[in-house]
């Protein structure tokens, strides 16, 4: 998945424009982030836009998920926890690391779990997303994600098309 990913992040600027993209804000736990998608190739490319937590109380939301992902940061950096657990409770040995621009990694084992926080700024990444897993999901959102109208999809689209690291 990372050898295609890395061949959609050179090809992403002219897809910003050319492709339907769909999007949610997703603040039911944190950190909160703005979420856009579009199909490709009988999967998913998602672009991320996280905000750093301001309640430092508040826990990141520590979770596995429903399909195999790629991950490339495109701006920024977080800390990230690792883990791993083949039931609902999450794992109780985390491997923690920091994560900035450039790098990518990727979740491919349906009982991985990880948190993300981010480290002082706003984060970008892109995720590609495969066929979704059996695997049961702990935790349903509290609160559906709310839909990004027109204006907001196009203003993350732009967002998304000035950084530098798709020039």
């Amino acid at each position: 998945m990372l050898k295609k990913l890395n061949d959609i992040c050179d090809n992403l600027k002219p897809m910003l424009n050319n492709c339907r993209w769909n999007g949610i804000i997703i603040d039911s736990e944190p950190p909160t982030m703005a979420r856009l998608w579009t199909s490709y190739d009988n999967m998913k490319i998602c672009l991320h836009k996280i905000y750093p937590n301001l309640n430092d109380a508040s826990e990141p939301f520590l979770h596995p998920h429903p399909w195999p992902c790629a991950i490339k940061i495109l701006k920024g950096t977080y800390e990230m926890e690792m883990g791993h657990s083949t039931t609902l409770s999450p794992p109780s040995k985390l491997v923690p690391l920091v994560i900035s621009a450039g790098s990518s990694y990727e979740m491919s084992h349906e009982d991985a779990w990880h948190s993300i926080n981010p480290i002082d700024d706003i984060i970008y990444s892109i995720m590609l997303i495969g066929k979704k897993w059996d695997r049961k999901m702990p935790k349903k959102h509290t609160s559906p994600p709310r839909l990004l109208d027109r204006s907001e999809k196009e203003h993350l689209i732009n967002e998304f098309s000035q950084l530098e690291s798709l020039r």
